[in-house]
Protein backbone atom coordinates (compact mmCIF):
# COMPACT_ATOMS: atom_id res chain seq x y z
CA UNK A 1 0.00 0.00 0.00
CA UNK A 2 1.10 3.76 -0.37
CA UNK A 3 1.60 4.54 2.81
CA UNK A 4 4.25 1.89 3.15
CA UNK A 5 2.57 -0.12 6.40
CA UNK A 6 1.84 -3.16 4.73
CA UNK A 7 -2.02 -2.89 5.71
CA UNK A 8 -4.83 -2.11 3.46
CA UNK A 9 -6.19 0.79 4.62
CA UNK A 10 -9.37 1.36 7.06
CA UNK A 11 -11.45 1.86 4.34
CA UNK A 12 -10.38 -0.89 1.39
CA UNK A 13 -13.48 -3.00 2.33
CA UNK A 14 -15.26 0.10 0.57
CA UNK A 15 -13.18 0.86 -2.35
CA UNK A 16 -13.46 -2.88 -2.93
CA UNK A 17 -17.55 -2.75 -3.44
CA UNK A 18 -17.06 0.27 -5.22
CA UNK A 19 -15.22 -1.38 -7.84
CA UNK A 20 -17.10 -2.09 -10.83
CA UNK A 21 -17.87 -6.05 -11.44
CA UNK A 22 -17.76 -7.13 -15.25
CA UNK A 23 -20.41 -8.39 -16.51
CA UNK A 24 -20.72 -12.38 -17.71
CA UNK A 25 -18.95 -12.66 -21.41
CA UNK A 26 -17.33 -9.26 -20.88
CA UNK A 27 -13.54 -10.90 -19.98
CA UNK A 28 -12.35 -13.65 -21.54
CA UNK A 29 -13.22 -17.20 -20.76
CA UNK A 30 -9.44 -18.27 -20.12
CA UNK A 31 -8.70 -18.26 -16.61
CA UNK A 32 -7.27 -15.01 -16.77
CA UNK A 33 -7.38 -12.33 -13.94
CA UNK A 34 -7.43 -9.36 -16.26
CA UNK A 35 -9.51 -8.24 -18.62
CA UNK A 36 -7.71 -7.46 -21.27
CA UNK A 37 -6.60 -10.68 -23.43
CA UNK A 38 -3.29 -11.40 -23.03
CA UNK A 39 -0.84 -12.78 -26.15
CA UNK A 40 -1.05 -16.16 -25.04
CA UNK A 41 -4.95 -16.21 -24.92
CA UNK A 42 -4.78 -14.35 -28.07
CA UNK A 43 -2.86 -17.02 -29.85
CA UNK A 44 -4.51 -19.66 -28.36
CA UNK A 45 -8.23 -18.16 -30.01
CA UNK A 46 -6.13 -17.68 -33.43
CA UNK A 47 -6.21 -21.49 -34.00
CA UNK A 48 -3.11 -22.07 -33.58
CA UNK A 49 -2.50 -26.01 -35.58
CA UNK A 50 -0.25 -28.85 -35.07
CA UNK A 51 1.23 -30.53 -38.33
CA UNK A 52 2.00 -34.03 -38.38
CA UNK A 53 5.21 -35.39 -39.30
CA UNK A 54 4.35 -36.10 -42.49
CA UNK A 55 3.08 -32.22 -43.39
CA UNK A 56 6.33 -31.11 -41.32
CA UNK A 57 8.16 -33.65 -43.93
CA UNK A 58 6.77 -32.28 -47.29
CA UNK A 59 7.48 -29.23 -46.28
CA UNK A 60 11.04 -29.44 -45.28
CA UNK A 61 11.42 -30.99 -48.79
CA UNK A 62 9.72 -27.97 -50.19
CA UNK A 63 12.10 -25.55 -48.44
CA UNK A 64 14.97 -28.21 -48.89
CA UNK A 65 15.88 -29.03 -45.18
CA UNK A 66 16.91 -32.58 -44.74
CA UNK A 67 14.54 -35.14 -43.74
CA UNK A 68 16.46 -36.01 -40.66
CA UNK A 69 16.63 -32.21 -39.11
CA UNK A 70 12.63 -31.83 -39.85
CA UNK A 71 12.15 -34.71 -37.75
CA UNK A 72 14.29 -33.69 -35.79
CA UNK A 73 12.27 -30.22 -35.08
CA UNK A 74 8.84 -32.09 -35.25
CA UNK A 75 9.90 -34.44 -31.89
CA UNK A 76 11.26 -30.86 -29.98
CA UNK A 77 8.74 -29.29 -30.51
CA UNK A 78 6.02 -32.18 -29.35
CA UNK A 79 7.78 -33.00 -26.38
CA UNK A 80 7.60 -29.31 -25.70
CA UNK A 81 3.88 -29.12 -26.21
CA UNK A 82 4.65 -26.77 -29.92
CA UNK A 83 5.89 -23.84 -27.54
CA UNK A 84 8.62 -21.38 -28.65
CA UNK A 85 11.57 -20.64 -26.50
CA UNK A 86 9.80 -17.84 -25.19
CA UNK A 87 7.06 -20.46 -24.10
CA UNK A 88 4.51 -19.08 -26.25
CA UNK A 89 2.23 -21.66 -28.17
CA UNK A 90 3.09 -22.02 -31.82
CA UNK A 91 0.72 -20.75 -34.38
CA UNK A 92 2.59 -20.82 -37.61
CA UNK A 93 5.25 -23.57 -37.47
CA UNK A 94 5.78 -23.26 -41.43
CA UNK A 95 7.62 -19.87 -40.80
CA UNK A 96 9.83 -21.49 -37.86
CA UNK A 97 10.68 -24.46 -39.64
CA UNK A 98 12.16 -21.95 -42.60
CA UNK A 99 14.02 -20.48 -39.55
CA UNK A 100 15.60 -24.09 -38.81
CA UNK A 101 17.06 -24.42 -42.13
CA UNK A 102 18.31 -21.25 -42.10
CA UNK A 103 19.95 -22.35 -38.85
CA UNK A 104 21.20 -25.87 -40.43
CA UNK A 105 22.61 -24.30 -43.18
CA UNK A 106 24.58 -21.70 -40.96
CA UNK A 107 25.95 -25.25 -39.43
CA UNK A 108 26.77 -25.77 -42.74
CA UNK A 109 24.08 -28.40 -43.80
CA UNK A 110 25.19 -31.30 -42.19
CA UNK A 111 24.18 -34.69 -43.46
CA UNK A 112 22.88 -36.61 -40.01
CA UNK A 113 22.39 -35.36 -36.52
CA UNK A 114 25.53 -35.23 -34.38
CA UNK A 115 27.55 -38.42 -33.51
CA UNK A 116 25.49 -40.16 -35.69
CA UNK A 117 27.29 -42.81 -37.85
CA UNK A 118 26.59 -42.13 -41.60
CA UNK A 119 26.33 -45.69 -43.26
CA UNK A 120 29.16 -45.51 -46.27
CA UNK A 121 30.82 -48.05 -48.47
CA UNK A 122 33.98 -48.69 -47.25
CA UNK A 123 36.67 -45.52 -48.58
CA UNK A 124 33.58 -44.12 -50.57
CA UNK A 125 33.82 -40.85 -48.83
CA UNK A 126 37.37 -40.57 -50.56
CA UNK A 127 37.11 -42.75 -54.00
CA UNK A 128 39.08 -45.65 -53.25
CA UNK A 129 38.73 -49.26 -53.21
CA UNK A 130 38.05 -51.76 -50.13
CA UNK A 131 40.74 -53.79 -48.86
CA UNK A 132 38.77 -57.20 -50.74
CA UNK A 133 39.34 -55.14 -54.17
CA UNK A 134 42.86 -54.45 -53.41
CA UNK A 135 43.82 -57.81 -51.95
CA UNK A 136 42.03 -59.63 -55.06
CA UNK A 137 43.91 -57.09 -57.30
CA UNK A 138 47.62 -58.30 -56.09
CA UNK A 139 46.45 -61.78 -55.75
CA UNK A 140 45.97 -61.96 -59.19
CA UNK A 141 49.35 -60.34 -59.91
CA UNK A 142 51.25 -62.47 -56.98
CA UNK A 143 53.77 -64.85 -57.64
CA UNK A 144 54.27 -68.38 -55.74
CA UNK A 145 56.47 -65.82 -52.57
CA UNK A 146 52.84 -63.74 -52.22
CA UNK A 147 55.40 -60.84 -51.90
CA UNK A 148 52.23 -58.86 -53.57
CA UNK A 149 49.62 -59.22 -51.40
CA UNK A 150 52.21 -58.39 -48.19
CA UNK A 151 52.96 -55.61 -50.06
CA UNK A 152 49.46 -54.81 -51.05
CA UNK A 153 48.62 -54.43 -47.36
CA UNK A 154 51.08 -51.95 -46.16
CA UNK A 155 50.43 -50.06 -49.69
CA UNK A 156 46.79 -49.76 -48.93
CA UNK A 157 47.10 -48.86 -45.70
CA UNK A 158 49.12 -46.07 -46.62
CA UNK A 159 47.13 -44.93 -49.89
CA UNK A 160 44.13 -45.24 -47.44
CA UNK A 161 45.78 -42.90 -44.58
CA UNK A 162 45.99 -39.92 -47.71
CA UNK A 163 42.70 -39.94 -48.79
CA UNK A 164 43.75 -41.58 -52.52
CA UNK A 165 45.02 -38.41 -53.53
CA UNK A 166 48.20 -38.06 -55.05
CA UNK A 167 50.85 -35.15 -53.53
CA UNK A 168 49.04 -32.36 -55.99
CA UNK A 169 45.68 -33.43 -54.51
CA UNK A 170 44.54 -35.94 -57.77
CA UNK A 171 42.81 -38.62 -57.03
CA UNK A 172 44.51 -41.51 -58.01
CA UNK A 173 43.69 -44.31 -60.56
CA UNK A 174 44.39 -47.11 -57.45
CA UNK A 175 44.82 -50.41 -60.02
CA UNK A 176 47.54 -47.88 -62.29
CA UNK A 177 49.36 -47.01 -59.26
CA UNK A 178 49.01 -50.29 -57.62
CA UNK A 179 50.00 -52.34 -60.80
CA UNK A 180 53.03 -49.53 -61.12
CA UNK A 181 53.86 -50.17 -57.46
CA UNK A 182 54.27 -53.89 -58.19
CA UNK A 183 56.35 -53.43 -61.37
CA UNK A 184 58.93 -51.60 -59.56
CA UNK A 185 59.12 -54.12 -56.44
CA UNK A 186 59.63 -56.92 -59.33
CA UNK A 187 56.02 -58.07 -59.41
CA UNK A 188 54.66 -58.20 -62.97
Amino acid sequence: WKNGSGHAPANAPAMAQAMPRPSPGQWPNDGSPSPSPSPISMRERAGAERPSLAEVQAHAAKIGLAPWKAEDWFNEMEGCGWLDFNHRPVVLWRPMLVRVKTKWEADGRPSAPPGAKTPQKPNAAHGGPSWKEVSAYAAEKDDASKSATVYAASWFRAWEARGWKSKDGRTIDWKVKLSADLAGRGVR
